[in-house]
């Protein structure tokens, strides 16, 4: 059979006495494909990238634009071509094709794309500050509750770092580093946080935004930039823009993620590697007898029963996080909504802490006329988190000796028989021994009517306000790890309650006379805020189950104490700003803000804050056109001059201080000192 099938295409296999004879393999033969690729002139492109669709291999074009890449098999293969500033283009090579030439088109699209700026919106290319932009997509790859993470990586001088582990944790973002030698990044005003404005409206918290929301962010890092924002601008801004409907049919997007924390500590020293090191430091000092060595009470008969702990595998845990978020987009050619709904859940890597967020999103617009437009955000959002005191320096701390667990399984409040020592678990022995429980809600009503009387014309007002209440309840058991043991019980409630309103106006003209661009800009900004605060504590608790819910509860009233706070300030500017652009070459934008807060002292509560710059974009010359290298080459100077007005509310009144006593007769009194901040 061997004989009759020589040089045939064919081979044969013998089965269960039938020779079967098929089609012989054909090992897959690779051949080379040559090219070269050339811009619309027939200019060369070296290093432009050429793949194949689907895989890994590829190369890249030599200074000729010339390149070669092996293809394996006998189909048709598609090569996917890339190169900065050109539109990616997809090619497809047939079985046997050994030449092709491609001509890649000018991407001008990125340099055309709108970027928003304060009080208003400019081409990339027309930019004359420093200004990074993240776009939604990008966003959204991060698994993430907050929007500030997102930006980690994707925006040059911003220094972003979470200020706590626990589950729902809030980021701080300094950008181009510290503007206040009085506060850290880490102090609870935040004062060297940039100034963060969603949707033009300000006063929002970005942490609040669901990250599906947002269409892009902003972060504008220079003076020139922040100037417009006067005397909140020092620090940076971030403008937030949430996504819109679009015309067209109804659509509807479920997005949803899973995902584990897991953690990666230096492994404990526990079991006899621990014995071995206690006997080995005590041999340094002569001390060779365990008695002497394990001298704690229990830690000699923990170690003869062999009764090890290792006190970090026991508090923590794989933490999780899930996403689910629904979205509805639609309109018509007047009407545009977007509605969405989320629910974020994140179990923190400690027992015990876990974050719960639920919100909601409308967004509207309608074109009323060919001269007005109106429009209407509202967000609402309910966050729960539960936290209790962390575990992690008592499991560093305690001896790895003794036994976590009774009998029964319960959790032993004491491991070793020391009866101060207590378990790194205490408060997982019940749910009524700590709990630190926070609720927030927060409602944002924004609304604006955009008019255009005339061409190149525009006024726009802006008013909106935002309500955040928050309430913190703590309860700690006398035996939990924030009383260290059987003290007696603390409970407490601290509540706030923000009302915020923020009202601008903004007229805006325009003019193109041939090659000239103008764009001039009047701004008045208008922001009052109001916060209420109420405390309240009580020790001794007659009922562990009554948690924080019942401070009456507390076993005497000299132990209960209650008190309240009210902090109130409002701000007014007027700015104005002109952007000039000569053959989208020569760039000049000027901007004065004259900003006013009421926190400041009397002579010192109004300033100015100036900025001017210029831009040439050189790669628009004529000279450039042949360099392909490079597909934006712009030149920039700029200055500016904004402010930082963080300080407390009332920081700069006067005040009167308790000194000491003073005697009038035979009465003690209490003296005062008048003090001028």
């Amino acid at each position: 059979m061997k004989q009759v099938l020589q040089n045939q295409a064919l081979v044969f296999d013998l089965i269960d006495d039938m020779i079967v004879i098929k089609p012989a393999s054909i090992a897959a033969v690779d051949y080379v494909v040559n090219g070269t690729i050339v811009d619309a002139q027939g200019l060369p492109l070296p290093g432009a990238s050429v793949t194949i669709k689907g895989t890994t291999n590829g190369t890249l074009t030599n200074i000729d634009g010339k390149f070669s890449i092996n293809i394996q098999g006998q189909q048709a293969t598609t090569l996917v071509v890339t190169y900065l500033g050109f539109k990616q283009q997809e090619i497809t090579v047939n079985s046997g094709q050994t030449t092709v030439n491609i001509v890649l088109a000018a991407d001008a699209s990125e340099l055309d794309e709108v970027v928003v700026i304060g009080y208003g919106t400019v081409r990339k290319r027309d930019l004359t500050g420093s200004v990074s932009s993240v776009k939604a997509e990008d966003i959204v790859r991060t698994p993430t509750h907050n929007a500030i993470e997102a930006l980690q990586g994707r925006v040059a001088g911003a220094d972003i770092v979470r200020n706590t582990g626990a589950a729902g944790g809030n980021s701080n973002i300094v950008i181009r580093g510290n503007r206040s030698i009085t506060s850290n990044r880490d102090d609870i005003s935040n004062r060297n946080g940039p100034l963060i404005i969603v949707d033009g409206f300000q006063g929002n918290s970005i942490d609040a935004i669901n990250p599906n929301d947002i269409e892009s962010i902003e972060v504008l890092k220079d003076a020139s930039s922040t100037a417009i924002y006067g005397a909140q601008g020092a620090n940076g801004v971030i403008i937030v823009t949430t996504k819109k409907g679009t015309a067209g049919k109804v659509k509807v997007n479920y997005d949803a993620y899973y995902g584990i924390n897991t953690y990666d500590f230096p492994a404990s020293r526990t079991g006899e590697s621990y014995v071995k090191l206690r006997r080995e430091a005590a041999r340094t000092i002569g001390m060779t007898d365990d008695q002497l060595i394990f001298d704690g009470p229990g830690e000699l008969d923990a170690v003869q029963a062999g009764e090890f702990v290792d006190w970090m595998d026991l508090v923590i845990r794989d933490g999780s996080q899930q996403s689910h978020n629904v979205s509805i987009t639609g309109g018509s050619e007047k009407t545009s909504v977007f509605g969405s709904a989320g629910y974020f859940k994140e179990d923190g890597m400690l027992r015990g802490n876990d974050f719960n967020r639920y919100n909601m999103r409308l967004n509207l617009d309608q074109t009323v006329n060919n001269w007005m437009k109106v429009g209407f955000n509202t967000q609402i959002v309910y966050s729960a988190t539960n936290n209790r005191q962390n575990p992690l320096g008592q499991a560093t701390q305690i001896s790895p000796l003794g036994t976590p667990f009774n009998e029964d399984g319960t959790i032993r409040l004491f491991p070793l028989p020391d009866g101060t020592t207590i378990s790194p678990l205490a408060d997982e022995r019940s749910e009524f021994i700590a709990r630190n429980n926070n609720l927030r809600n927060n409602i944002v009503a924004n609304a604006y009517v955009s008019v255009s009387p005339l061409k190149g014309l525009n006024f726009r007002s802006n008013i909106g306000t935002n309500f955040n209440n928050s309430r913190q309840g703590i309860f700690n058991d006398r035996t939990s790890l924030a009383q260290n043991g059987p003290r007696i019980s603390v409970a407490s409630q601290n509540t706030a309650f923000n009302r915020y309103i923020n009202w601008d106006n903004i007229l805006t003209y325009t003019k193109n006379i041939n090659d000239h661009n103008l764009v001039l800009t009047g701004i008045t900004s208008y922001q009052q805020s109001d916060v209420d605060r109420l405390s309240a504590s009580g020790q001794g608790q007659i009922l562990a189950s009554q948690l924080f819910y019942d401070l009456n509860s507390s076993s005497t009233s000299i132990t209960r104490s209650i008190g309240s706070a009210y902090e109130g300030w409002s701000n007014m500017a007027y700015a104005a700003r002109i952007n000039y652009s000569y053959k989208g070459k020569y760039l000049f934008t000027a901007s004065g803000r004259y900003d006013g807060a009421s926190r400041l002292s009397p002579g010192n509560k109004w300033d100015f804050f100036p900025s001017a710059a210029i831009g040439w974009n050189i790669f628009e010359e004529s000279f450039m056109k042949n360099i392909r290298q490079v597909n934006n080459l712009k030149l920039r100077a700029s200055y500016g001059v904004s402010g930082n007005y963080n300080i407390g509310v009332y920081s700069t009144q006067n005040t009167l201080n308790s000194a000491s006593n003073m005697s009038f007769g035979d009465v003690p009194v209490n003296s005062f000192i008048f003090r001028v901040l």
